[in-house]
C-alpha cells in the first residue's frame, strides 16, 4: 500500500531526518482521515491482518498505525526516491517475505510509490492509499490493484 495523502508534489524539506517526524513531509488531514477509513474498510470486510510493516518514514508509519493500530518499521520498504543503490536488494527482501508467508496470512506493507513500483517490477503509479495485491505462490506477481474507499463508510 502506498501511504495516504500528504502535501501534493512536495518532497521532504531540506535537512529532514528519519528520526524526527517534524522534519519530514507528513500526512495531511485528508491523509489521516483516509488511513482511518482504510482500517474501517478492512474491518467491514472482516479481513484479519496478521502482519503490518512499513517504511521507516513517518508518513508510512502513521498510515499503518491509523489504519491498523500498529506498525513495524522495515528498511526494505524505505523510500527509493533519493537513493536507488539498494533498490534490488530491498525488492528481493520484500519478495522473499511474500514467498515465505503461510496460507491464511494477510500482510499489509506500507511504502512509497517509487518503491512499490520497483518491487513489482514495473512503472506503477499508485495513488495515495492505493494498493497492489500480491499472492504468494503465484510467482510473486501482482494479482490485482485495489483502491480502498476514499469516502467514509457508514
Amino acid at each position: 500500500m502506498r501511504h495516504t495523502q500528504t502535501t501534493a508534489r512536495v518532497g521532504d524539506p531540506p535537512g529532514w531526518r528519519l528520526d524526527q517526524c517534524a522534519t519530514q513531509r507528513n500526512l495531511d488531514e485528508r491523509g489521516i482521515a483516509h488511513a482511518q477509513r482504510i482500517g474501517r474498510w478492512f474491518d467491514a470486510q472482516r479481513l484479519t491482518v496478521t502482519t503490518v510493516r512499513n517504511s521507516p518514514r513517518c508518513r508510512a508509519r502513521d498510515t499503518a498505525r491509523l489504519a491498523f493500530g500498529r506498525s513495524e518499521d522495515w528498511a526494505p520498504l524505505a523510500n527509493l526516491f533519493e537513493d536507488r543503490s539498494g533498490a534490488d536488494a530491498q525488492a528481493d527482501a520484500v519478495r522473499g517475505f511474500v514467498r515465505a508467508m503461510k496460507a491464511g496470512e494477510l500482510a499489509v506493507l506500507v511504502s512509497h510509490g517509487v518503491t512499490i513500483g520497483h518491487i513489482v517490477g514495473g512503472r506503477l503509479a499508485l495513488a495515495t492509499g492505493e494498493s497492489v495485491v500480491v499472492r504468494a505462490g503465484l510467482g510473486g506477481g501482482a494479482a490485482g490493484r485495489t483502491r480502498p474507499p476514499s469516502r467514509a463508510l457508514s
